[in-house]
C-alpha cells in the first residue's frame, strides 16, 4: 500500500517504517502527513503505537580515500583562518540575519569544514543516524515491537525486513563517524548546521538542497528561541527565489516542496510568501503532473482557490497558458516523481 501525501509523493519507505513500529507487515491505518516543513506522523495501528521515523538513506561508510585525507589536511589550515567555505559564494550570509561567524561548528570533523557541501553531506548522514537511533531506542517501551519481540522480524515482508536490518546495521557503521558530533552538537546547533549548509549549497546551485531547504523536513530549534527566529527569517528571505529558480529549471522536487509549504499554516514553511499568481502556477503544475487522479484533483482545488484571488480574467488566462507551456517545456510533459522527501533529503 502506498500512502499519498500532499506533496504528491508515495511515501512507501515511511509507511513501511510505521509497520516496523508495530512489528506488523500490515500498513493499514497508517496516515502520513508532511506539513509545516516538519515530519509529523500519526500512526494508528492495531496496537495503538505511535512512533516517529524519518526515511533514512542507507549509505555504507567507506574508508576515506586519498582525496578525503588531503581535504582534511587542507581543512586544518583553513580552520585556523576561519575559512569555512572555499569555492562557495557565501551568498547566504548576505541575504539574511545570520552572519557566517554565527555558524555553529560544534562537533564537525575537519573533513566537514572544507566547505558547506562537505558540512551538508556530513550532518545529513549523522542526523539520519540519530533519528533512527531515537526510533530504535523508543521501541524498548513497546512490548509488541520488533525490538521487544525479535521473533516478529521473520513475520515482516521481506523488503521491509531487509530495510529494517540495513538501518540497524547503519547504526553501527556510522557510530564512529558521528559520535563526536552527537556528543558535542546540541539539537539546536545541529538544526542550524543542516539548514544553513543546505541554503548555502542551494544558493551555489544544488537543486536538491534547494528543494529540501524549501520543504524543511528536518527538526527545527524551539520556536521561541533566537536560533529559530534567525532561521525563519532567512527562510522567508531566500525560499521564494529558490522556488522561482527551481520552476524555471524544471525541478519537480522544488515544485512539490513549494506545494507542500504553501499548505502550511504554522511553522517555518508558513513563511513562504509567493503571492496568488505564483501559488496558482505551482498548483496547476502539480495538477498537470500528478499521475494519481485523486491528487491531481486536490491540486486542482488548490489552483481554484488561488484563482479566486486573481480578479483579472485576462491575467488568469495568461497564467494558465504559461503553466501549461512550462509543463510541456521545462518539465517535458512528465509526471512528478514520487520519491518521498524523507528519502531525498536524508
Amino acid at each position: 500500500m502506498m500512502v499519498n501525501k500532499r506533496d504528491g509523493s508515495n511515501d512507501v519507505g515511511s509507511a513501511h517504517d510505521g509497520a516496523l513500529a508495530s512489528g506488523s507487515s500490515s500498513l493499514t491505518g497508517i496516515v502520513w502527513r508532511v506539513e509545516m516543513g516538519q515530519r509529523r506522523i500519526a500512526a494508528f495501528a492495531a496496537l495503538g503505537v505511535v512512533a516517529l521515523l524519518g526515511g533514512i538513506a542507507m549509505v555504507s561508510v567507506s574508508n576515506a580515500d586519498q582525496g578525503e585525507i588531503a581535504a582534511a589536511n587542507v581543512a586544518v589550515e583553513r580552520q585556523k583562518t576561519g575559512d569555512l567555505r572555499p569555492g562557495f559564494s557565501g551568498a547566504a550570509w548576505k541575504s539574511g540575519p545570520v552572519g557566517e561567524s554565527d555558524f555553529p561548528r560544534q562537533g564537525l570533523p575537519q573533513s566537514a569544514l572544507v566547505s558547506y557541501e562537505a558540512t551538508y553531506k556530513y550532518v545529513r548522514r549523522c542526523e539520519a543516524r540519530r533519528q533512527f537511533e531515537d526510533f530504535f531506542e523508543n521501541q524498548k517501551i513497546d512490548p509488541n515491537s520488533v525490538r521487544s519481540k525479535p521473533e516478529k522480524l521473520m513475520q515482516l515482508d521481506p523488503d521491509v525486513r531487509a530495510r529494517y536490518l540495513e538501518r540497524v546495521a547503519m547504526l553501527e557503521e556510522r557510530r564512529e563517524e558521528c559520535t563526536a558530533w552527537e556528543r558535542d552538537a546540541t539539537r539546536e546547533q545541529a538544526s542550524q548546521q543542516i539548514y544553513l549548509s543546505a541554503l548555502e549549497n542551494a544558493l551555489a546551485g544544488d537543486g536538491m538542497a534547494a528543494a529540501c531547504f524549501v520543504v524543511a523536513p528536518w527538526a527545527v530549534p524551539d520556536e521561541s528561541s533566537p536560533a529559530y527566529q534567525r532561521l525563519s527569517e532567512m527562510y522567508a528571505a531566500n525560499a521564494p527565489a529558490l522556488v522561482e529558480s527551481g520552476v524555471e529549471l524544471g525541478s519537480w522536487p522544488m515544485v512539490r516542496a513549494a506545494a507542500s509549504a504553501l499548505n502550511s499554516e504554522a511553522g517555518m514553511t508558513s513563511r513562504l510568501s509567493l503571492g496568488p499568481q505564483k501559488a496558482y502556477e505551482i498548483s496547476r503544475l502539480m495538477q498537470l503532473g500528478s499521475e494519481d487522479a485523486a491528487m491531481s484533483q486536490t491540486f486542482g482545488y488548490d489552483a481554484a482557490r488561488y484563482a479566486a484571488q486573481i480578479s483579472d480574467a485576462a491575467i488568469l488566462k495568461q497564467l494558465d497558458a504559461e503553466a501549461s507551456r512550462k509543463f510541456h517545456s521545462q518539465f517535458h510533459g512528465t509526471y512528478s516523481e514520487s520519491t518521498s522527501f524523507t528519502k531525498l533529503c536524508d
